[in-house]
């Protein structure tokens, strides 16, 4: 996974609602829940420090306020994300 140089506020309250929820939809496959729980998280931050960084403008960190995660925009994505990473079962 890329390093984001930015700080995310609900980063682990997202991390959490999507394990419950992804093990819920899947109660028998926790490497799927896993791997939709760790996506979600990908897109949403991606999408987010896109969004934060086109505010903030070139060259200037985004503010805090910027930083807000894109839930709304995230829509899709949390309920059906495409998988960027895959687990392997130990």
């Amino acid at each position: 996974m890329p390093k984001v140089d930015a700080v995310f506020v609900g980063t682990g309250d997202l991390f959490a609602a999507m394990l419950l929820a992804w093990t819920h939809h899947h109660p028998k496959d926790l490497k799927a829940a896993c791997e939709k729980t760790v996506s979600v998280l990908h897109h949403v931050i991606k999408r987010t420090i896109t969004y934060a960084n086109k505010m903030a403008g070139p060259g200037k960190r985004p503010s805090p306020a910027q930083l807000e995660l894109r839930m709304v925009q995230s829509k899709k994505d949390i309920e059906d994300p495409a998988i960027v990473v895959e687990a392997t079962v130990l």
